[in-house]
């Protein structure tokens, strides 16, 4: 199992752009300088779908404008205090929808049923 893996949530199926530059892959950059190796870009339908199997993941949307040491410290916390998710707000306690994931809470998530799978299931014919 990875020790940290990192997923890129892209909003669209078309890259954002700004000043030129492709907003998943500085996120993915980021991630590298992070010190993150594997790191994976999807698209937001199902993202948890193909996450790389690891002790931690790092959730970060590509609209997520962070600093590399914001993520330093939230990988280093996720390793040392062995939470089983930390989620990280804006300065109003709005979620910036970056997270950081063990496996065990990855597990959980990726069990639970997308809405667009529940609505499509068929209800039993009442008698």
């Amino acid at each position: 199992m990875i020790r940290l893996a990192a997923l890129i949530v892209r909003d669209s199926s078309s890259p954002l752009r700004f000043a030129g530059l492709d907003l998943a892959e500085r996120a993915q950059r980021l991630a590298r300088r992070a010190g993150i190796e594997q790191v994976q870009i999807v698209e937001d339908q199902t993202p948890l779908g193909s996450a790389p199997i690891a002790e931690r993941l790092l959730v970060l949307p590509e609209r997520a404008m962070i600093e590399r040491g914001v993520l330093t410290d939230l990988l280093r916390r996720g390793l040392r205090d062995r939470e089983e998710a930390a989620v990280v707000l804006d300065h109003e306690g709005h979620s910036t929808d970056l997270m950081l994931l063990s496996f065990r809470a990855t597990e959980r998530i990726r069990a639970v049923p997308t809405c667009v799978s529940i609505a499509s299931r068929r209800r039993p014919e009442r008698r």
